[in-house]
């Protein structure tokens, strides 16, 4: 049987993306502003490094929610989030929530982006 807490983190994590997959494309034009992008390769590896938890967390940071809104969705403390969010940011070598958030939308975009020959 699966941990009801992972599932909870699963829904949270697909309805999250279904709700705001129309502004994704958005963060590209942000992070080509202000200069956030990390090489594609090196940022896959970033990620490699992080726990589900943490993948489903950032994936919810990355739609905007807050740290209380997170807590709710995943049925968890507001602490633990916070706790998990700083995990992220250290193994994503950023120090900014926003930041992080954005090279993860970026990411996300060129994966769903249809290849062009």
């Amino acid at each position: 049987m699966d941990d009801p807490a992972v599932q909870r983190l699963d829904h949270a994590s697909t309805a999250a993306a279904q709700a705001a997959a129309h502004r994704l494309p958005i963060w590209r034009e942000i992070a080509e502003r202000d200069d956030l992008m990390v090489a594609p390769g090196e940022f896959e590896q970033r990620l490699a490094c992080l726990t589900q938890t943490e993948l489903v967390i950032l994936s919810l940071m990355a739609h905007g929610l807050m740290n209380k809104q997170i807590a709710y969705r995943c049925g968890a403390a507001q602490s633990t989030i916070k706790s998990h969010v700083t995990h992220i940011l250290r193994k994503l070598r950023t120090r900014s929530r926003t930041t992080a958030a954005v090279q993860y939308a970026v990411f996300v975009e060129r994966l769903r982006a249809p290849v062009r020959e």
